[in-house]
Formats: structure tokens, sequence, C-alpha cells
């Protein structure tokens, strides 16, 4: 199941699932007949859990006419657009070598002799993953108010001079937990 938000045309969000080959959006709170709160939205659903799901499943099944729409009527949103939190971990190792290195260049480069003062980053180790990145897991709490989707313009904002893009992909935590087994840590992801 491939669950989107999306609106059609000036509405506000609403939550779907895409049918039909991804060719089609089943407004899942309409498909419902307009009733369970878990259906208002991707955060409430996610709240809901199981149930959601399991309901959600059966709306699918039976796919009502009025409550779909072709995808090229709609516009696709974020899947959750204002999330109550984002931790955007560090988990590529390439990526942040890359980083780093752009750092010392840019760095570098704002010396006096720009090719000297690479060489002596380097050779001091300087500017360099650090080691607790192969011993913790490392995060830091994004802005949930940053969030686009599909067709949205990045804003650059005016004051810089190099923007840093990358593909994310995220996980959403469902069920809360603490300290949870390794074993265990699927069961809380939705």
């Amino acid at each position: 199941m491939k669950l989107v938000t999306y609106r059609l045309g000036g509405e506000t969000d609403r939550l779907g699932a895409l049918i039909e080959n991804d060719t089609c959006v089943l407004d899942l709170l309409a498909a419902s007949g307009g009733n369970p709160a878990a259906l208002t939205g991707m955060q409430a659903f996610i709240e809901a859990g199981d149930d959601a799901l399991s309901h959600a499943r059966n709306l699918i099944a039976k796919a009502p006419a009025g409550a779909v729409h072709e995808v090229s009527s709609v516009t696709l949103r974020a899947p959750l657009p204002r999330p109550p939190q984002i931790r955007d971990c560090l988990c590529f190792e390439e990526h942040l070598v890359n980083a780093y290195r752009v750092l010392r260049e840019v760095k570098a480069k704002k010396e006096p002799d720009p090719v000297a003062a690479l060489k002596e980053f380097e050779d001091k180790g300087l500017f360099q993953v650090p080691e607790v990145f192969y011993q913790q897991p490392i995060y830091y709490k994004a802005n949930p108010f940053s969030v686009i989707g599909t067709e949205e313009d990045v804003l650059w904002p005016h004051y810089a001079n190099i923007l840093d893009y990358e593909l994310e992909f995220g996980f959403f935590i469902g069920k809360q937990g603490r300290d949870i087994p390794k074993d265990k840590v699927r069961s809380h992801i939705f």
C-alpha cells in the first residue's frame, strides 16, 4: 500500500492511497463516508496504527468510484507535510567524507596560499570525519516546516552562495519505545 498526501484543486491536504498501478488516488476519508478520525491526515493515520492500516486495506479493496481521482488531476505533497519531529541521521560514510573534503577545500580557498593550506589541513588531519561517527548514531533535529513534496520548489536563501541538496528517505515511527532491542526495531516502524 502506497499512502499519499495530496490536494485536489485548492482544497486542504487529504489522505489517499495509490491504486490502479499508481495511476489513481483513492481518497480514504471520502471512501469511508467521512467518518473515521484516523483518515483525516497522515499523522492521525500513523498514530491509529494497525487498525487504520486494516481499515484502509478494506477501503482500497472496494474503492468507490466517487472517491477516486486520477493522479494527474491532483497535487502530490510530502507524505507527512508537517512531521512532529525530524531526526536527520548521518548514515553514509562516503557522504560525510565528501562533505568534509569540500569543507577543507572551501576553507583552504580563503587562505593566502590555498594549495599549501589544503595540504596542511590534510597532513594535520583537520576537518575530518569525527571518530564518534563510528561509535554511535549521529543525528540532528531538522526543521519540520522545511519538508516539501513532489514538484514543489526548493527555496534558495538569498544569503546562500551554495546549496547542498540530496536524496532523503525516512522511517516513520508508529509505536513508541525506548532502548529497543535490534530484533524488535522493525515492529516500531510504521
